[in-house]
Parts: C-alpha cells; sequence; structure tokens
C-alpha cells in the first residue's frame, strides 16, 4: 500500500525502448503495475536498482499494449528512488 517514487526503462528483448522515465521520478502503488514489478520491486530497498526480464505472463501477457506486442518478454532497470 505504499507509494513508491522510480526511475526505470522499459525495452523489448530486440533492445527498443518501449517506455522510460529517467529524469523526474514516477510516483506508483504497486498495485497499479504489471505483476514482475510486484514481485521485483520488493526485492531492493530505497536507493537501490534492480534489471527485470519479466516473461509475459508476468507483464502483458497476450495483450497488445501500446508499442509492446502480445507475449513479449520485458526488460526493465528500475532505480527506487522514495518509498513513501
Amino acid at each position: 500500500s505504499n507509494t513508491l517514487k522510480v526511475k526505470y526503462t522499459g525495452k523489448l528483448t530486440n533492445g527498443t525502448v518501449f517506455d522510460s522515465q529517467t529524469s523526474t521520478p514516477y510516483t506508483l502503488t504497486l498495485a497499479q503495475v504489471i505483476s514482475g514489478w510486484r514481485i521485483g520491486l520488493p526485492l531492493i530497498q530505497e536507493g537501490g536498482i534492480i534489471k527485470l526480464v519479466i516473461p509475459a505472463a508476468l507483464g502483458y501477457g497476450c495483450a497488445t499494449v501500446a508499442s509492446i506486442p502480445p507475449n513479449s518478454i520485458l526488460y526493465f532497470e528500475i532505480e527506487l528512488v522514495d518509498v513513501i
């Protein structure tokens, strides 16, 4: 139920960046994010950085979301800036 501030970059396995928030922290709760983030973010402390390779089942599954094709494996580098 905590609010988190993160900086991140999301890529497809071919290196295409589909989302990035690296200058200003993005504010969110774990309930708002994909399952892969809900599993990975609690593993690091404030100020920590984690690299996640998320299978489609823990990402967007068979849905097409914006520029992310269905059944995509996702790669994220996430910095946990703050826990509020």
